[in-house]
């Protein structure tokens, strides 16, 4: 797989990827509900892509948090290509591009019964900070927090 950064062909594929990754695990999907898929560009600091044969098969982005902080979005491998380590391979480039810029950390949400992407960020070296119920949605989410200033951070 081949990690770049997105580019303006690939967010129809990058939509409809995360897209389909969230319907899976919300029924019903909130379709609205992630305004930030319409922009990308605008929203993230820097949004990379997995291209495997001229297909997107994984994202990731990063969110300005605050000067230090930078969060980890939209995560998401394609059903095909799970089981592979697309997803740790995009995600160490995006916690490499974060050091590069000089944050000091990295955090990310995700839900409390996906197992898979717990199990992920913690091989990643996240560690759990806080459990939270979201009012709108009842989603419980768990919050990950990773020191980028190490000299393990980031692989």
């Amino acid at each position: 797989m081949k990690i770049r950064r997105l580019e303006v062909q690939d967010e129809a594929a990058v939509r409809g990827l995360i897209q389909a990754g969230l319907r899976e695990r919300f029924n019903p999907y909130l379709e609205g509900y992630d305004p930030d898929l319409n922009d990308l560009w605008t929203y993230h600091l820097e949004f990379l892509v997995g291209v495997l044969d001229q297909q997107v098969v994984a994202t990731g982005g990063l969110k300005l948090e605050d000067a230090r902080t930078v969060r980890v979005r939209r995560l998401s491998v394609a059903p095909a290509a799970r089981g592979r380590g697309y997803g740790a391979v995009l995600l160490g480039a995006l916690l490499r591009e974060a050091r590069a810029q000089g944050f000091a950390r990295a955090v990310l949400e995700t839900g409390a019964d996906w197992h898979s992407a717990i199990a992920l960020y913690e091989r990643a070296g996240f560690e759990r900070v806080c459990s939270r119920v979201e009012v709108e949605t009842g989603f419980h989410c768990l919050e990950f927090a990773c020191d980028l200033t190490g000299e393990s951070a980031v692989n």
